[in-house]
């Protein structure tokens, strides 16, 4: 650890810094390429200009002026995760495979061990490495805008999401720095890479084989816990992966895999109550019987993250005509979801995600922003 003083009058001060997630020698090349002898003016309006571009992909007008300010905001925000990992050699690092990285945890060592438990990995040439895929938070929409609006970056983020499928045998809920983590629930890697291929920005056959093996990984992961904490949920979260597999299984021309995933897929559907038209955990794991004004409790029995019985309503998307059966037919389907709108009573509980309500409908919230 380094400290440094400097005399009260000091009224400005210029240090030049760069950082490396890869080792000493990196930051340093880094240091030189990326700043070298320029001003800060110069490296000012380098970064401008970078920003510049990027958000320059599309071009809005809006009034009052704060709405295009607020739109650029959120554009800018849209950038900032997966964020770069690799060096501009293609150099990163990546936790190796291992009982941990099984169990969907990081690995503690002490830095004299950083080659052997993180080594350093090499992107192919002209592609780089991204980390931190908070699945559950952006497979429902950021990904799907990266992948219209920097098809290339995209086309990297499959990259990095097959690597570290390469290294771990599958993709985690939510992938941080160099680790796995089980934070949040479902298999939105598989999504991502399902839509990836949709798009043409992937190869669907080493997509496919991928997501393959990480479903196998996520059914016996989940069979195998002993928690059931956001059952209703995450089995939604799963069986809306499994869907997505059959689609890309369909792409790649594999009729049996496509079957395969969407049999599990629909399997989602036996857990819906008819009588309040809501999907509920079984009968067999419930605390007690289900009422009427529990449909607007926030994470009920501990069985929903992030939103009530009734915004989880409308999941199962990929089966509408089986989701508007079970919600007795089109009229009574369209009316149930006029009335989430306009009539529902407001969300109950204390959960800050679930905000911006509107009636039944929270604006603040993963499930009420995509799934309606």
């Amino acid at each position: 650890m380094l400290f440094r003083s400097f005399p009260p009058t000091t009224s400005s001060l210029l240090v030049r810094v760069a950082i490396s997630r890869t080792d000493l020698k990196h930051a340093r090349e880094t240091l030189d390429r990326e700043l070298g002898q320029k001003s800060f003016e110069e490296i000012r309006a380098s970064a401008e200009g970078l920003w510049e571009a990027a958000l320059g992909a599309v071009k809005v007008e809006m009034e009052p002026l704060s709405r295009t300010r607020e739109f650029y905001t959120a554009l800018y925000h849209s950038m900032l995760f997966p964020s770069l990992m690799s060096e501009a050699d293609g150099s990163y690092r990546l936790q190796r495979g291992g009982r941990a990285a099984a169990d969907m945890h990081g690995e503690e060592f002490t830095l004299s061990d950083v080659d052997k438990k993180l080594p350093i990995q090499k992107t192919k040439p002209g592609h780089s490495f991204y980390s931190t895929f908070s699945s559950w938070d952006t497979y429902r929409t950021l990904h799907p805008l990266m992948n219209l609006l920097y098809p290339q970056v995209s086309a990297d983020f499959g990259e990095s999401l097959l690597a570290m499928n390469d290294a771990w045998g599958f993709l985690p809920p939510w992938q941080l720095l160099a680790s796995p983590t089980d934070m949040m629930e479902g298999d939105g890697g598989s999504i991502i890479l399902a839509k990836l291929a949709m798009d043409g920005l992937i190869d669907p056959k080493r997509a496919l084989a991928a997501v393959k093996s990480n479903r196998q990984h996520h059914r016996g992961y989940k069979a195998g816990s002993a928690n059931f904490h956001s059952l209703v949920s995450s089995s939604i979260e799963e069986a809306r992966a499994e869907h997505c597999a059959a689609d890309l299984a369909k792409l790649a021309g594999s009729d049996a895999d496509a079957q395969d995933f969407s049999k599990q897929a629909d399997s989602i559907f036996a857990n819906f109550d008819t009588r309040f038209k809501v999907f509920a955990p079984p009968y067999e794991l419930r605390y007690r019987a289900l009422r009427e004004q529990d449909i607007h409790k926030i994470g009920f029995e501990h069985a929903y993250t992030e939103g009530t019985p009734l915004q989880y309503a409308w999941s199962g998307e990929w089966n509408m005509k089986k989701l508007v059966d079970l919600h007795d037919g089109p009229d009574a389907f369209a009316c149930r979801l006029d009335s989430f709108f306009t009539t529902a009573p407001e969300p109950k509980g204390d959960q800050p995600d679930v905000s911006g309500i509107l009636h039944g409908f929270s604006m603040g919230n993963e499930i009420g922003r995509a799934h309606v």
